[in-house]
């Protein structure tokens, strides 16, 4: 994204983000798997002790994410898009509003909870008059494929559904404090979206070290990895992959559409915060779980100990009242640093089971205004990572919430929309109440979606 140095890639709205807010231009996530590393941004915890260790475990209903934290009696909590840390389409974990975008995941399921169902995001579609994909046979569920989301017109991809739900909910409880995450899938594999034709491959750079070897001194899995790549034994990551350099740059330039859509949609959230006059009061971060690798070590994924794919986006926006000297904050921060440091804009003290620390003012909670008991739209403002002082900050998603004063928003991906020049984001809105919803709780549907759009006439087009 342009306010991390990529002006390939046009994403006016995150940077427009980065220039109201702070930027923290070394910000890491825990693990570069989903499951761990979302576990950590939602707890402010590590994943040894949220149990969340490896992909597809789920995170057990002990431990409590941003909502359960501390007493958010009169807020509206909602968590939208994807989850990955089990029962994947049941409300839990003190969000009251639940919609889902992500078919599968039901054997993930947890013992005792409700029966598995189709997400919303299928429910908006089969409305729409698009037909499933794929059907389980274990659940008899149907569902859609990830190539078919990113195959059918952009105003029923899933980045484009979150935004109109997270505009809905925004009109909703705008006079009320809310916690509102909002996660997008994009980018991620399959690398494919309404936006593959954005950017021409051609004009796409190979990274510096494209061509870098000595895999020799590396660990097993970045050897296995790139093995494989070479020998044509694991999955390609695009269709008719062949491995060679105007593939891997057919593939970048997919992972920057990815990036754009995502942009365009994150701006419309930013929209609303603006039209219903909430933006000065409400904390906003952006960000994601992971990057990848997108061709450096000739390498495309995550889950290696690399800069690319450790190294994610951290931008977040303060309320003016929460006066911040700087705009980007250069020393290392982790992503267990948000959750205290969004308790911390918002007047909480974070509990001892935090494993982070605020990163708004230095080391934890006692730095927090002693006025201040709420934030409102969700940007928090870490500081430079360095206990004990004041961050550095640089315009540049994760998170909302909105308290009586102030709302905070996360957004990365909507997975925020990039976590490096290059990366991964996803992007959340969150409003919370103290209280824990049982993930046997039936969720709730999303409203008002399906009527805006025009019934789809085919169950596939072509990409726009």
């Amino acid at each position: 994204m342009g306010a991390y140095g990529n002006d390939h890639v046009e994403t006016p709205n995150l940077d427009r983000l980065a220039a109201s807010g702070v930027r923290f231009d070394q910000a890491y996530c825990i693990q570069p798997v989903c499951t761990p590393s979302r576990s950590s941004i939602l707890t402010g915890q590590y994943p040894h002790n949220t149990g969340c260790v490896t992909n597809n475990i789920p995170l057990s209903p002990e431990t409590r994410c941003l909502p359960e934290l501390v007493e958010f009696d009169d807020y509206a909590t909602a968590y939208m898009g994807k989850w990955h840390l089990g029962n994947e389409q049941i409300a839990q974990h003190g969000f009251d509003e639940w919609v889902s975008i992500e078919d599968g995941y039901w054997e993930y399921y947890t013992d005792g909870a409700l029966d598995p169902v189709e997400s919303d995001y299928h429910d908006f579609l089969v409305e729409n008059g698009f037909e499933p994909t794929n059907h389980s046979e274990a659940h008899d569920l149907d569902g859609f494929s990830r190539e078919f989301a990113g195959d059918i017109p952009e105003a029923y991809s899933k980045p484009a559904f979150l935004a109109r739900e997270a505009t809905r909910f925004i009109e909703e409880h705008r006079d009320q404090p809310f916690i509102l995450v909002v996660n997008t899938l994009w980018p991620h594999s399959p690398f494919d979206s309404q936006r593959d034709d954005r950017y021409d491959p051609e004009s796409v750079p190979l990274p510096e070290n494209f061509d870098h070897d000595g895999f020799e001194n590396q660990p097993p899995k970045p050897r296995i990895l790139r093995r494989g790549i070479d020998e044509g034994v694991l999955r390609d990551p695009i269709d008719d992959w062949e491995g060679t350099e105007a593939d891997w740059r057919e593939l970048i330039s997919n992972y920057w559409g990815c990036v754009d859509l995502i942009d365009t949609y994150f701006g419309e959230i930013l929209d609303a915060l603006d039209d219903y006059g909430l933006t000065e009061d409400t904390v906003t971060a952006y960000t994601s779980d992971h990057g990848d690798m997108m061709g450096s070590h000739r390498l495309w994924h995550k889950c290696v100990m690399f800069e690319e794919a450790v190294r994610v986006p951290l931008m977040i926006r303060f309320p003016e009242d929460l006066d911040r000297d700087v705009d980007t904050a250069e020393r290392p921060v982790s992503q267990i640093d948000l959750v205290p440091t969004l308790l911390d804009a918002m007047g909480h003290t974070p509990p001892a089971q935090v494993d982070g620390s605020s990163c708004w003012r230095g080391e934890g909670p006692t730095t927090h205004p002693p006025t201040r008991t709420s934030t409102s739209n969700g940007t928090v403002q870490p500081g430079s990572g360095r206990r004990g002082e004041r961050a550095q900050s640089t315009p540049i998603s994760r998170s909302a919430v909105r308290t009586s004063r102030t709302r905070t928003r996360s957004s990365a991906p909507i997975r925020s929309l990039c976590e490096r020049s290059s990366h991964r984001t996803a992007g959340s809105s969150i409003t919370g109440r103290d209280r824990r919803t049982n993930c046997t709780t039936s969720r709730k549907t999303p409203t008002g979606c399906a009527t805006s759009l025009p019934k789809a006439d085919t169950t596939r087009s072509s990409k726009n």
